[in-house]
């Protein structure tokens, strides 16, 4: 509830349901009519939309403000030129506000941080979100290029592993922008 209390962005893993793991960072809250010259001092603070692959919009659902707070990030957002991330907004507090009171937020994710109330809704549906694009791949690694098997385990979901002369064959889901690092190592049915 304080102005400025993040200031630096905070990093943490998230385990999702479906076995995958995500960095959820926390930046700097967004201000109503923020000038230009504030929005160019926070771009470092706030450099990791720009590489986000989902966005949660955490609207502070008891706040009488939400409207206004809304509409401050929606122009943020078009400031810093981040209109094709997609975004999940998440009405937190909804321990403090009437159910009533959500009801012109179609779409959104209702959770109570204090009380666990939505939290597992919200996980499977930033699971669900990231794996829109994921594709399922078939690879043989050559066993001096291990790292890429590594890579696999990090961004993507292995339902296979096989170690043969050849190498390591690794079959599951890789997020489409991971393909072109292995396609050459793609095996064909």
């Amino acid at each position: 509830d304080k102005l400025f209390a993040t200031l630096d962005p905070v990093t943490r893993r998230l385990d999702l349901p479906d076995g995958r793991r995500a960095l959820l960072t926390d930046t700097v809250g967004f201000i109503q009519r923020l000038p230009s010259r504030l929005i160019a001092a926070f771009r470092a603070t706030l450099e990791e939309l720009e590489t986000a692959d989902l966005l949660l919009h955490v609207v502070d659902e008891a706040s009488p403000n939400r409207s206004e707070q809304i509409d401050a990030v929606v122009e943020t957002l078009e400031e810093l030129s981040i209109t094709n991330t997609p975004i999940i907004t998440v009405l937190n507090k909804v321990d403090k506000a009437p159910y009533s009171e959500t009801a012109s937020f179609p779409g959104a994710i209702r959770i109570s941080a204090t009380t666990g109330v939505g939290l597992e809704a919200l996980r499977s549906n930033i699971s669900r979100q990231l794996g829109i694009g994921d594709v399922r791949l078939t690879v043989r690694v050559p066993f001096h290029e291990g790292r890429l098997v590594n890579l696999f385990h990090r961004e993507g979901t292995i339902d296979n592993t096989e170690y043969t002369e050849g190498g390591t064959i690794v079959t599951g889901m890789l997020p489409a922008k991971m393909l072109p690092v292995f396609r050459p190592y793609e095996l064909h049915d």
